[in-house]
């Protein structure tokens, strides 16, 4: 009987684990194909809003072979947006999909397989920190009025292009058109700033062109945001930097508003995980994420602050590669025994080229000292274009490109950032002043001072 119970036992638990790992595989996603122009291990990351949340957001890498050629498998909980490189993927549980991709060139991008159709269209989304429409400036019109007819029509056509594609998800598709809504909004949110830098206006003229732009935008802003307030297209990474316009002149219920702020509550709690430097924070972090009322939000976060906690200030610095103009590989490790001054910036982050003058400023001052290595560091996802702004810039000094994956340890959630590392290869200061901060030139000579003493 005892014998016959033991068995029995045995048979039940081998049913269970078939019937886990057939319900798990129906959740995983089978990714195969060949990528160019791809370095070392590719990251397929989550661009979700939990992916956001993340201190890391890929959901796992690959190595491809020689030729290119990569299969991967992973699970997934729910249909969701990712990316590879420089292209954006839909993906559902039990998607199996072949691709061909080149980092250089996303819209170039083959998909064959299930979902194929919906990761065809994605191979045109535009690039939000770019003014999505605008194009980084390239789409600025003569006047504010032009500029927006081109927006509006670019946004018509971009809807009538969706509906030609033959996709038949009206999930998908609901989704994609709020995401064009949502472009349009961060579009006209962004004429103030490309327009400023295209055609350089002066302090006088950029604030009667901002009461001009307000007049004349407010209204778009206002018929393009109604009704599309809702949690779950939070998964657009376009439509998670435009809530406040949403709030605003989205006319949310008071429901929707507290779900929003408690999403914007979120991002706050994560970006302060990601800005510290003290272990002794985490006592303090915790509070507050308990405060937050989604439970899958808090759980993202408490796994975010234990990534968090793997670099500090005074940990060893975690070499990673990047590469200079040539195409020659640098690893962060050749400038060892140097107090290293990095620099992180993208051509498309006005921000990022405003710290320049400054920067050029503070390596002048110490431009015989070289024991300070002032390094240039791009994560520009488009090389050409960093290589056609250096040639055109002429800049002195360490230029160099990396993938913003290889930076994992670093947390770089945001540009500019600079970076310091003294001499003995540690962490100095996680995120350090920019170039502009009086707090910098401070830093360094007592960086070098503390160096020359223990010498």
């Amino acid at each position: 009987m005892f014998k016959y119970n033991i068995s029995a036992w045995l048979l039940m638990l081998f049913t269970l684990i078939i019937v886990a790992t057939r319900a798990q595989q129906k959740h995983n996603v089978f990714l195969n194909g060949t990528v160019s122009y791809f370095e070392g291990e590719v990251s397929v990351e989550d661009i979700s809003e939990f992916g956001q949340l993340k201190e890391k957001a890929d959901v796992t890498s690959f190595t491809p072979d020689t030729s290119g050629n990569f299969a991967v498998s992973f699970y997934i909980r729910d249909a969701n947006y990712f990316r590879i490189g420089r292209n954006i993927l839909y993906l559902s549980p039990g998607d199996s999909l072949t691709m061909t991709l080149d980092y250089r060139y996303p819209e170039k991008a083959v998909f064959t397989g299930k979902n194929a159709k919906k990761n065809e269209y994605l191979k045109f989304t535009l690039y939000p920190k770019g003014g999505s429409f605008l194009e980084a400036g390239d789409n600025i019109r003569k006047t504010i009025s032009e500029t927006i007819e081109y927006i509006l029509n670019a946004a018509r056509s971009k809807e009538e292009f969706l509906d030609s594609f033959g996709i038949h998800d009206a999930g998908f598709k609901k989704m994609e058109k709020v995401r064009i809504k949502a472009d349009v909004i961060n579009s006209l949110k962004s004429i103030l700033f490309y327009y400023t830098y295209v055609h350089k206006l002066n302090s006088d003229s950029v604030a009667q062109f901002q009461s001009e732009l307000e007049k004349e935008s407010v209204p778009h802003i206002r018929q393009f945001a109604k009704g599309i307030v809702n949690k779950r297209y939070l998964k657009i990474a376009v439509y998670r930097t435009i809530l406040s316009d949403l709030k605003k002149e989205g006319n949310p219920t008071g429901e929707e508003l507290k779900t929003l702020e408690d999403w914007e509550n979120a991002t706050t709690v994560s970006h302060k995980i990601k800005s510290s430097t003290n272990k002794v924070d985490t006592i303090f972090l915790t509070t507050e994420i308990s405060r937050i009322q989604d439970p899958e939000y808090r759980n993202t976060l408490l796994y975010t602050m234990r990534e968090a906690n793997q670099l500090k200030n005074g940990d060893p610095a975690v070499d990673f590669m990047s590469f200079n103009d040539r195409n020659n590989a640098v690893y962060l490790s050749f400038y060892k025994g140097k107090i290293i001054y990095l620099k992180l910036w993208a051509t498309w982050c006005g921000p990022c080229l405003e710290e320049f003058p400054a920067y050029n400023s503070l390596k002048e001052i110490y431009k015989n000292n070289d024991r300070i290595a002032f390094i240039s560091l791009s994560i520009d996802t488009d090389i050409e274009r960093w290589r056609q702004y250096l040639s055109k810039t002429n800049p002195e000094g360490i230029q160099l490109i990396v993938d913003r994956q290889k930076l994992g340890a670093y947390r770089v959630e945001e540009i500019p950032r600079s970076i310091l590392i003294d001499d003995e290869f540690k962490v100095r200061e996680l995120i350090a002043p920019l170039p502009s901060s009086a707090k910098t030139k401070s830093l360094l000579d007592q960086l070098l001072f503390s160096a020359k003493r223990q010498n």
